[in-house]
C-alpha cells in the first residue's frame, strides 16, 4: 500500500508545534526560565523599593513584571518555532520538502523522494502522533515522518495509517 502527498516549511511548523507541546526537554527549558526570570523580577522589585522612596515606579514594576510572566510562554514559544523553521531553511534539509510516496511493503517504509529513498523497518518506528491535520510517524523521539493529510494527492490516508498500525 503506497500514498503520496506533497511536504511544505508549512508542515514542518506543525511537527515543530508538536514537538513543542510535548517534549520533556522543551517544557524542561520553560521551566527553567520561569526560575531564573521570577527571582530576578524579585530581586530588582527589591532594589527598587531600597533605593526608590517612592512607590509609583515599585507598582509599575510588578505590573511590568506580571505582565512578563503571562507573555513569556507565548514568547518562549514564538523563539523555539523560529529556531526549528531556520533550522530546515538550510539547504541539507531542501530535500525533505516537496513530493513523497511512502509506501509499506512487507515490514518496510519506504520514504521515495527525489533525491532517492529512505527505507526503515516497521519494527523500528517509536509511535504514531494524529493530530487534526497531520499524521507523524515518529522513528525516534526528535525524527519523523510528516504525512498533511490534506496535500495527499494519492492513496487513502485512514488506511494507510491503519494498515501501518496493524503491522507495528
Amino acid at each position: 500500500m503506497k500514498i503520496s502527498y506533497d511536504c511544505s516549511i508549512k508542515d514542518i511548523s506543525a511537527y515543530g508545534k508538536l514537538i513543542y507541546e510535548k517534549s520533556p526537554t522543551v517544557k524542561e527549558h520553560l521551566k527553567k526560565t520561569y526560575y531564573f526570570s521570577v527571582p530576578m523580577l524579585f530581586v530588582i522589585g527589591a532594589l527598587i523599593k531600597y533605593f526608590e522612596p517612592n512607590n509609583e515606579l515599585l507598582y509599575a514594576w510588578i505590573v511590568l513584571g506580571i505582565g512578563w510572566l503571562i507573555y513569556l510562554p507565548f514568547y518562549h514559544k514564538k523563539k523555539y518555532m523560529l529556531k526549528v523553521i531556520e533550522s530546515f531553511e538550510d539547504d541539507k534539509f531542501k530535500n525533505l520538502f516537496g513530493q513523497h510516496e511512502l509506501i509499506i511493503e512487507n515490514n518496510i517504509l519506504t520514504d521515495r523522494i527525489e533525491s532517492g529513498e529512505n527505507k526503515t523497518d516497521i519494527s523500528k518506528i517509536e509511535h504514531i502522533e494524529m493530530i487534526a491535520d497531520y499524521a507523524f510517524i515518529f522513528i525516534d523521539s526528535a525524527m519523523a515522518y510528516i504525512i498533511p493529510k490534506k496535500n495527499i494527492s494519492a492513496g487513502n490516508y485512514h488506511d494507510f495509517l491503519y494498515l501501518l498500525k496493524e503491522k507495528r
